[in-house]
């Protein structure tokens, strides 16, 4: 029969070998969390470098989605890079943006506010997702790692909010939605679709339907859109109207059902974005 003291002898290396799962899983309590949290930062910051240095290479158009990380693996340091350091032994854990992926860099306005590659649930290699695929809870206590396309790295916190990146997410969706408008009206004498039917009718000009859901939305609902087209400019003939710089074409809208049309007046308040909703408008620019 064992002793108390040889028990312990077996006790003690099993209860070791427990604590260092939970810290590599980044549960190993606040110290721990941060570790993981500083060991994915940097992981994150030459991964981008990665991406940025292939997109130099490449006329600046950055990887194609779905082999991205085969493909910049000559310019990243280690393999190891491509794991996040609280999921290494299960799966990768990084994605790229899912609508940044084969895009020329000079498409983006503001590469200080386009997410590059980030935190994921989709654990796949070459993972190509959404933003609203980051961990909720966040992966690191409060905190998610992120990567934006002028090189910089940046926490998330998505406890209870939508994150900024979510509104960068929007602007360039709805920045794909009004290019699809604009070309729809040239197809059709400049006049604009028709009420009720205009997300079936820009489809076919858009790469990826998805651009039609609002992020937000999507990230409580992948069954609601969350942008409408006005009211004030569904059908007209483009060259009718006086100020295009000034008339909203496609917003985010309080109204969530697929092919919305609605008065400006059912923009969200509060905005959707931390004090700001995304706005389109007739001649293609996006509000700040």
């Amino acid at each position: 029969m064992q002793t108390m003291k040889q028990k312990d002898v077996f006790r003690q290396p099993l209860i070791a070998l427990i604590t260092c799962c939970f810290v590599a899983l980044g549960c190993g309590g606040r110290a721990g969390t941060t570790t993981l949290y500083g060991a994915s930062v940097n992981r994150l910051k030459s991964l981008n470098q990665a991406v940025l240095l292939y997109a130099s290479d490449f006329d600046d158009v950055l990887p194609l989605r779905g082999q991205w990380m085969d493909g910049v693996i000559p310019y990243a340091k280690n393999e190891w890079l491509f794991h996040s350091p609280a999921v290494s032994r299960f799966g990768y854990g990084y994605a790229m943006q899912r609508e940044i992926a084969g895009n020329p860099l000079h498409l983006f306005s503001s590469l200080s506010t386009e997410v590059s590659v980030f935190d994921s649930t989709n654990l796949a290699r070459n993972a190509t997702d959404f933003l609203s695929t980051e961990p909720s809870p966040p992966r690191y206590g409060r905190k998610n790692t992120i990567a934006f396309l002028d090189g910089h790295v940046q926490d998330e916190n998505t406890v209870g909010t939508n994150p900024p990146s979510l509104y960068s997410q929007s602007k360039t969706r709805l920045k794909h939605v009004n290019l699809a408008l604009l070309m729809y009206a040239n197809d059709w004498d400049s006049a604009l679709p028709l009420t009720h039917q205009w997300v079936d009718e820009l489809t076919p000009y858009v790469r990826d339907a998805q651009v039609f859901h609002s992020p937000a939305v999507q990230l409580k609902s992948s069954a609601q859109f969350g942008y409408a087209l006005s009211s004030e400019t569904v059908g007209i003939n483009l060259a009718s109207i006086a100020s295009p710089s000034s008339t909203i074409s496609v917003f985010d809208s309080t109204d969530l059902t697929r092919n919305a049309t609605a008065p400006t007046s059912t923009l969200p308040n509060p905005p959707r974005y931390q004090g700001k909703n995304t706005i389109g408008y007739v001649d293609g620019h996006l509000a700040n």
